[in-house]
């Protein structure tokens, strides 16, 4: 819905006409000035520089001067207070109209060519904000976004500066090698003009002949094994591992090229290239990808080793900070909570001399300085160190340049996730626990119940799979009994009588109709494994047991059912896993027994025809 225009005063209508009533422009500022109080363009650019730094007692002095200048020419102190309200914190900020059209004009190009060429202009941005770490993040964040992948440094394809492919009609970034911190242009320049040249290198020592002087420069060298750019020559570790020799060949054959001598390998022309002393890769440890994640987030700014960028971060608090880019454009002494690591840490005092800290903490996308004043240091000194991940409260300020500072107030360790494998599920329900009697020691059991008994161990001679296993007494080692279990030695009260172990039924099916006329059975029958335990007196140790014994099932999914047998205070429970279904095999047989578990299987017709056990 269109509005009229509404001026402070009919005298501003030919100034503020053009942009309908609004201040836009500095020559605007300049031009209320002189016609509103008579200060000449020069005086009235000398007060909007002072508006711009804030000089508090300029302003009072000033403000004065423009409404008695604004009275001498007639204008109402009302209108005169008025206008220099809208002048005073505007002037600080605006831009002059030739700077705004330039600007509006760059603005338009740059929206054109990223709609239009969206990988041709990704790639220049990388190349003129790439050696920024923190500008570089949010870039690659944004291709991410435009689905263009950028691709790490790799000697055999990446160029000195970011360059554009295509693979399988993908669009992608090559990461330039020049833009890995400690390399620059000069090292690769002679490099990349080889492989252009001759083809790509075909193993370490082939790179080491013809990479060049550049290349022999052990900060350049060890820099672009860290993130990975040789990794399609070597290990990481093994190459770090041999950094010395690498550089010692490297500079060995470029004095060889550069000083024109020749061998008699040379006679044959290229045919014969001259053989080189073959370079033995020491055994070395494997950097861990914590590790590497790290130096590549040092040294470009960015990691490609985590396909999962969050993974570090998914146990952040809500509402935690992870991207410099959400904070930005906060004003001054909002409150915020960062998630990250510590890459740098400069320690000085303040005029007390008191000691503080600035910290450059790496964020999941982008970086920030972490001022930590002499209030908070003491109480935080410890987290300020290289690698370490932390979560701070802070206070957002800016810095020289305007620059995006953050103040920290308090701060704590950030739990990293762990790298253990998923916890077993929970539990649905309750597992069902009852007694486990035994057949007294004189007692002749019937056959199919000795099948059954054998199976928890009570038969010097089990006749069922596994039983070689059950036949001894296992460890004493276990785990307590939770999720609804009685105490040791007690039954629930109004528990169901115990029933033997058999093949759980679905609905009706294995039970019988009122009418007498039984379900036919299931067509594949359910087997029971049963897990010998005993309850010790060490129960984190038991715990761990149980825990490890479960999830050892789980890798082997299928339809078997399980039952734990638990010895604890001279009797034994039988506990239903109804959550725990598994596939028994040879495996996991041997699987168990090398966690020394007494094991069996009870197949489904020795379970259907297992009497209840007798009571005591």
């Amino acid at each position: 819905q269109r509005v009229p225009v509404e001026y402070p005063h009919p005298v501003l209508k030919d100034i503020l006409d053009e942009t309908y009533g609004v201040i836009v422009y500095q020559d605007q500022v300049l031009m209320i000035m002189r016609t509103l109080a008579g200060y000449s363009l020069g005086e009235a650019d000398i007060v909007r520089k002072a508006m711009g730094k804030k000089i508090r007692e300029l302003m009072v002095q000033e403000r004065e001067r423009f409404i008695e200048g604004a009275a001498e020419n007639n204008y109402d102190r009302a209108i005169a207070e008025q206008v220099f309200d809208l002048i005073e914190p505007f002037a600080g900020y605006a831009f002059n109209k030739a700077h705004s059209v330039s600007y509006a004009v760059v603005a338009y190009w740059t929206a054109y060519f990223k709609a239009n060429y969206p990988l041709e202009f990704m790639a220049c941005l990388l190349n003129a904000y790439g050696g920024a770490s923190d500008r570089l993040a949010a870039i690659v964040a944004e291709c991410e976004r435009l689905d263009i992948e950028v691709r790490p440094p790799d000697v055999n394809s990446s160029g000195v500066d970011f360059t554009t492919a295509v693979a399988d009609g993908a669009p992608q970034i090559l990461f330039g090698l020049a833009y890995v911190k400690n390399v620059g242009a000069t090292a690769v320049e002679e490099m990349v003009t080889e492989r252009s040249r001759n083809g790509r290198f075909t193993s370490i020592e082939d790179f080491c002949r013809r990479a060049g002087a550049g290349m022999a420069n052990r900060r350049a060298l060890e820099s672009l094994i860290r993130v990975g750019a040789l990794d399609s020559l070597g290990k990481r570790g093994r190459l770090l591992a041999s950094i010395d020799s690498l550089v010692n060949l490297l500079q060995r054959e470029a004095q060889l090229r550069d000083s024109g001598q020749t061998n008699m390998f040379n006679l044959f022309g290229e045919s014969a290239p001259p053989p080189m002393i073959g370079i033995e890769l020491p055994e070395a440890d494997e950097p861990s990808a914590r590790e590497v994640a790290a130096w590549e987030r040092e040294l470009m700014g960015v990691t490609f080793s985590e396909t999962d960028l969050g993974a570090l971060f998914r146990n952040a608090p809500a509402g935690a900070v992870l991207s410099r880019e959400d904070i930005e454009n906060e004003q001054e002494g909002t409150k915020v909570l960062l998630v990250g690591q510590v890459a740098s840490v400069r320690m000085t005092y303040n005029r007390q001399q008191q000691r503080m800290a600035f910290v450059v903490l790496t964020l999941q996308s982008g970086s920030i300085d972490v001022g930590v004043n002499s209030r908070a240091y003491p109480s935080t000194s410890e987290l300020w160190v290289e690698g370490a991940f932390v979560q701070v409260a802070a206070r957002t300020a800016r810095g020289r340049n305007d620059e995006l500072l953050v103040w920290c107030d308090n701060a704590k360790p950030y739990v990293l996730p762990t790298d253990d494998p998923p916890p077993v599920p929970p539990l649905a329900a309750s597992p069902r626990v009852e007694e486990w009697h035994s057949e007294p020691k004189d007692a002749e059991p019937a056959p199919a119940q000795a099948e059954a008994t054998s199976a928890l161990g009570e038969s010097p001679a089990p006749t069922v799979e596994g039983a070689d296993a059950a036949t001894k007494e296992p460890e004493a080692r276990a785990a307590t009994v939770e999720a609804g279990s009685p105490p040791a030695g007690e039954m629930q009260e109004g528990a169901p009588a115990p029933q033997a172990p058999g093949p759980a039924t679905n609905g009706t099916n294995g039970a019988s109709h009122a009418n007498g006329v039984a379900d036919a059975p299931p067509s594949r029958p359910t087997r029971r494994l049963l897990i010998n335990l005993a309850e010790t007196d060490h129960a984190d140790d038991d715990t761990f047991l149980l825990k490890s014994v479960l999830q050892l099932l789980l890798e082997y999914p299928g339809t078997d059912d399980v039952d734990l047998v638990i010895a604890s205070s001279g009797k034994r429970w039988r506990v239903e896993m109804p959550i725990i279904k598994t596939a028994f095999s040879d495996e996991l047989g041997q699987r168990l027994r090398e966690l020394d578990i007494a094991h069996s299987i009870i197949e489904p017709d020795a379970a259907a025809s297992t009497a209840a056990p007798s009571e005591p």
